[in-house]
């Protein structure tokens, strides 16, 4: 730290020994002067001191420009501390207490340690400012986060007619709400209650943001609407865009609005009543969703699956931002950082400069509808009706593993998740479940049923190795712990109240006190000692935590046998207690992976000690249920660990990470793959008497299931692919694995879980099946390939024959993924020389068909069904076997299916208020691209049905606005009707680029051009 000097040596007289002088300036070292100089000297002082302040200067100056490099160097450190400045002991002195105080807060628990000793006055600025409170306070609500621990309330918005909240925004007194019923509702803060009702719109409220002078919103009636946000009053209605306006944003006398027209309308706003249109952004191929914008650049996302940027000032187009897969729903945009989230499920981080995709986030099961960010954290909601919290500063480290990104799921909405804000104390969601929810992390307990480990991870880090201060009555003093033969109790009552207390600031003693122990010399024999004669599962996991970051940061200042004296007391600590906690249990276990796998390459007396892996643990085996459970935990984890870059690996090499990976694939995967298969065959034989309502049973099954998983799903060449692409990934099974697929009994084995296993179980044997039908082709010869082939579509077969089980969402979606792996992974040349493909695909036709007029259920599982047939029909012109491929006869089914439950739909949406389809055009589109591709097999029988269709409906629709008592609800649907048929009739005539064209296909595609053309003239017509 810098010798920082008081204001009372800065105001006192020129005397130069009152400067402390650096080492370049030392007046002991000085030569004594000479007689000459000292009678000189005073004659010059003289002269200088009748001088003005300028003259001085010019004088300084100009003897300085004399000088050489050395004599400027002695000058400088003269002059250094001079200049220096104790900005905080002078701030109070200025009255300006607070802002020393909010710099000071800025400082980690070290550097306020260090801070302290500066000198008494920065001591009084802290300890007046209560800075360590407010330090462990910020060290609290960021704990909360990371562990979920939160205070929920709840809005319930009674909407009359269609529920669902859209849009909100809140501040410390109100929170303004969109709804689905044509509404904006402003509810009080401190009583949860409604306070005003806006009305005006005639459709849904979609988006809306206020100030401290009006509240703007857009609605799915084409309108912007201003209203005063005191009164209430509306004040102002822009008519601009045709269709629903699907967000805004204004600032600085600017708004930017979008809309499902696809254009972007750019405004200048001189006041509430005076709102111009600037200019209007087009680009985008299919709904504009979203919109943000600075001074520097509008950001636009879209169902075309595109972000776009402009320059703010030019209005100019200036990049695109490709990359998701499905259209996107959301985004925000701060600096350089553009955050997005999709239909595709998943969430991308963009450097808007140079488009660069940073990282992508996955976890989301459905569509990612809405998405904030601030310094810290993104928080995402999102179809699943889950909101989940991602580490910001994690996501944009490289290095960062991707399982390490999610802090905290949470779940508590039990429909769609529309809108989300939040600032450092709370979350504000709003959902299609008709309710307002409020999060709050800053006053919370820990919520029954939080597990300990979770808890424990995030409370025992960055704390300060040497201190740690507990608060009591204004006075915080030094805490320092020696464990002996009493404090292992100490350490007891310490995790207790750290895991269980609901006093939070007994919470945050607890834990500074406990940092001290983690970072002590001899943490080591400490944790035995704690694991050995403690009796508190917290002591235990506190234990197991310390030795894992121990292993993990300082494997090199470990000894060799130290690390096998860790490895062998774990083993031996968990086979004498089996029946620990499971949280206990788990972080031994992670323990035992992590140091195995930091070990592996250690040898002794040319014997690597940390691989006989599966000799020791095959004796947990044979041991009891518990005992059973934990070793194919310990099997599970280690095939994990070996398989991730964990932090420990990021800060080593990458290419020892990929050599330990690879010893373990050859030496040890397959062993262990074949044992999960043998336990995973006894669990079949006996599976009649197994209780699976027994905790123990049903959780031995699944730890075997995810490890046969974990073996499937491991990494065998290192290529780490984009799991966004998981329709098309291809299982790099070792040659060295044949044995276990030539003999169909593995693959036999997991269809006969499936059947066996209730629905909690069997989707994971569904997801190994999908990764057994992945397994590369060339792991086989042609005649291998098509006996495994058969086997496979035999099993797909039963399935279909015995559909009960498809009616858990869960199956239904991992076999949906088995469908498509046929036809990604196998030729359809192959497919129709198996025995019974024709039976087989007329009943996945049959299924298709089911699934496709359960319009309403699970889309994105619909996806993998649609990529199936696309893939069939596209295949055909390449088929040279003799057998019938039969498509021509069950793509027009497939076909015909998609169009009229889509058509039938409508109704259905309009007259009981459900989520319209048409709303997610991202995935509309998809469909439609598959279903462009379908529908050219008997391209005739499609065309016809669409010409039919469309005949029919504009009939009805032109009758219906003829007729001065038509009804309006079936004026509504008849438009959703032609709507359906004039996208599903514009992907067909796109459908032709992926195919060759003759005459005939031709001449359809001119009918189909006709009535798309006719759409436009009827819509003009009555002015739509």
């Amino acid at each position: 730290m810098l010798n920082m000097e008081t204001d009372k040596i800065i105001e006192d007289s020129n005397t130069n020994s009152q400067y402390p002088m650096t080492i370049l300036y030392d007046p002991a070292r000085k030569k004594e002067p000479s007689p000459q100089y000292v009678t000189e000297r005073e004659t010059c002082l003289k002269y200088f001191e009748k001088w003005s302040e300028q003259d001085q200067v010019e004088f300084v100056e100009h003897l300085l420009s004399r000088m050489c490099h050395y004599q400027h160097g002695h000058i400088n450190s003269y002059l250094k501390p001079m200049l220096q400045r104790d900005f905080i002991s002078l701030l109070p002195k200025k009255g300006l207490d607070h802002v020393a105080e909010s710099i000071l807060s800025y400082l980690d628990a070290d550097s306020l340690c260090a801070a302290e000793l500066v000198c008494k006055e920065w001591y009084r600025v802290i300890s007046e400012g209560m800075l360590w409170k407010k330090l462990i306070e910020r060290k609290s609500i960021e704990n909360n986060w990371r562990m979920g621990r939160h205070v929920l309330q709840r809005i319930n918005c009674r909407s009359e007619n269609s529920k669902g909240v859209y849009c909100l925004q809140y501040d410390d007194q109100k929170i303004v709400s969109g709804l689905r019923d044509n509404t904006i509702k402003i509810w009080d803060r401190n009583t949860l209650q409604c306070t005003k009702v806006l009305t005006g719109h005639t459709g849904s409220v979609l988006c809306l943001q206020y100030d401290d002078k009006v509240i703007i919103s857009g609605s799915s009636d084409s309108t912007v609407r201003v209203w005063d946000v005191v009164s209430g009053e509306m004040v102002n209605t822009l008519i601009h865009h045709c269709e629903a306006v699907l967000h805004l944003r204004f600032n600085n006398g600017m708004m930017v609005t979008c809309s499902k027209d696809r254009s972007i309308a750019v405004w200048d706003m001189t006041s509430q009543t005076e709102i111009t249109l600037r200019r209007v952004l087009v680009g985008h191929r299919a709904a504009v969703n979203v919109v943000d914008f600075d001074e520097k650049y509008i950001v636009s996302a879209s169902g075309d699956r595109t972000i776009k940027v402009w320059n703010t000032s030019t209005c100019e187009f200036v990049r695109t931002l490709n990359g998701h897969k499905r259209g996107i729903a959301c985004l925000q945009y701060r600096d350089r950082l553009v955050v997005s989230g999709s239909s595709d499920n998943t969430i991308r981080l963009w450097d808007i400069e140079c488009g660069a995709c940073l990282r992508v986030l996955e976890g989301h099961e459905e569509l990612v509808r809405c998405i904030r960010f601030d310094s810290k954290r993104i928080v995402s909601g999102a179809y699943d009706g889950k909101i989940k919290v991602w580490d910001l500063l994690a996501a944009l480290d490289p290095r960062a593993p991707a399982s390490t990104l999610c802090l905290r799921t949470l779940v508590e909405h039990t429909g769609r998740v529309f809108r989300l804000q939040f600032d450092e104390f709370q979350i504000v969601s709003s959902s299609h479940d008709d309710t307002i929810l409020i999060w709050d992390f800053l006053n919370c307990n820990p919520p029954e049923g939080t597990p300990p480990q979770q808890q424990a991870m995030t409370a025992l880090s960055n704390r300060s190795p040497t201190r740690t201060y507990t608060y009591i009555s204004n006075c915080y003093i030094a805490l320092h712990i020696d464990l002996n033969s009493k404090e292992v109790r100490q350490l007891e009552l310490l995790c207790k109240q750290l895991y269980e207390s609901s006093d939070s600031a007994q919470r945050a003693e607890a834990e500074k006190a406990l940092v001290s122990f983690q970072n002590s010399p001899d943490t080591l024999s400490k944790c035995q000692l704690l694991l050995d004669r403690g009796d508190s599962c917290y002591a235990q996991l506190l234990a197991a935590t310390t030795l894992t970051k121990l292993v993990s940061r300082s494997a090199q200042g470990l000894s060799l046998q130290q690390r096998v004296d860790i490895r062998n007391y774990v083993l031996n600590y968990l086979a004498t207690r089996p029946k620990l906690p499971n949280f206990v249990i788990q972080a031994l276990v992670a323990l035992f992976a992590r140091i195995s796998k930091l070990g592996w390459f250690d040898n002794d007396k040319d014997e690597f000690v940390f691989r006989n892996v599966v000799t020791d643990i095959t004796k947990f085996l044979q041991g009891s249920v518990e005992h059973c459970m934990i070793g194919v935990q310990l099997l599970s984890q280690l095939t994990c660990e070996m398989n991730q870059i964990s932090e420990a690996d990021a800060n080593r090499s990458l290419t020892k990470h990929r050599k330990i990976a690879s010893s373990f694939r050859d030496t040890q995967l397959f062993e262990i793959f074949r044992l999960s298969c043998t336990l995973l065959g006894t669990a079949r034989e006996n599976c009649k008497s197994l209780n699976f309502n027994d905790e123990g049973q049903h959780g031995l099954m699944t730890q075997l299931l995810r490890l046969a998983h974990n073996c499937l799903t491991f990494d065998f060449i290192g290529t780490s692919t984009d799991e966004s692409s998981d329709d098309l990934c291809t299982v790099q099974i070792p040659t060295s694995w044949r044995p276990a697929f030539l003999d169909f009994t593995t693959l036999k084995l997991f269809f006969d879980l499936y059947h066996s296993l209730p629905n909690t179980l069997s989707p994971l044997a569904l997801s190994c099946l999908v990764q057994i039908a992945s397994v590369r082709r060339s792991l086989f010869s042609n005649t291998e390939r098509a006996k495994f082939l058969t086997h496979l579509v035999n099993g797909v077969k039963h399935i279909l024959q015995n559909p009960q089980g498809l009616s858990d969402p869960s199956n239904y979606h991992e076999f949906c993924r088995l469908l498509a792996r046929l036809k990604s992974n196998y030729q359809l040349g192959e497919l129709v020389m198996v025995e019974n493909y024709p039976e087989a695909i007329q009943l996945i036709a049959k299924f298709t068909v089911q699934s496709l007029q359960m319009w309403q259920f699970a889309p994105n599982s619909v996806h993998y069904l649609l990529s199936l047939w696309q893939r069939m029909v596209a295949s055909v012109p390449y088929v040279k076997a003799t057998e019938p491929h039969l498509l021509e006869t069950y793509t027009p089914e497939v076909s015909n299916a998609y169009i009229t439950s889509r058509l039938e739909s409508v109704a259905v949406v309009v007259r009981e208020g459900l989520e319209d389809p048409l709303d997610d055009l991202g995935m509309v589109q998809q469909q439609l691209e598959q279903l462009s591709v379908i529908g050219r097999c008997e391209y005739q029988k499609t065309c016809t049905l669409l010409v039919q269709l469309f005949d029919q409906a504009a009939r009805a629709y032109q009758e219906l606005m003829a007729s001065p008592n038509a009804q309006q609800i079936d004026v509504t649907i008849q438009e959703g009707r032609l709507t359906w048929l004039v996208y599903i009739i514009g992907s067909a005539i796109g459908g032709r680029v992926s195919f060759n064209s003759n005459d005939e296909h031709d001449a359809m595609d001119g009918e189909l051009v006709c009535r798309y053309v006719h759409s436009y003239l009827i819509l003009t017509e009555f002015h739509l």
